[in-house]
């Protein structure tokens, strides 16, 4: 069941022309924090509500090796609880490229 917080954001999050309908399949990249977090959990109620299937994305690019194995465990348990299916891929960030665009332009390129 929805909240009205989640009708409210759905409203203005997910304008119909970026919903699917029943049979379609959505991908939402899900990196542990709270923004991409908020979305996935809207989504999966979206998902549910609408009859679309919803698949989670999780990609391990190696900016923080330190905090990737949470990361990933935390995507994987909301996975879980969601009910979704998570994929989760490995980016190598071109050095080339980060020296002359940046460490973050870099990665949304890989």
């Amino acid at each position: 069941m929805r909240s009205s917080l989640q009708t409210k954001a759905a409203r203005v999050v997910l304008p119909d022309d970026l919903m699917l309908g029943e049979g379609g399949l959505g991908l939402v990249a899900v990196s542990g924090g709270l923004d991409s977090t908020c979305l996935a959990n809207l989504l999966a109620c979206e998902a549910k509500a609408k009859g679309f299937t919803l698949v989670l994305a999780h990609a391990q690019h190696g900016i923080r090796p330190e905090d990737a194995e949470t990361e990933h465990a935390q995507v994987e348990a909301m996975a879980t609880q969601l009910g979704l299916e998570l994929r989760v891929g490995l980016l190598k960030i071109d050095d080339s490229l980060r020296r002359r665009v940046g460490l973050e332009a870099a990665a949304r390129a890989a």
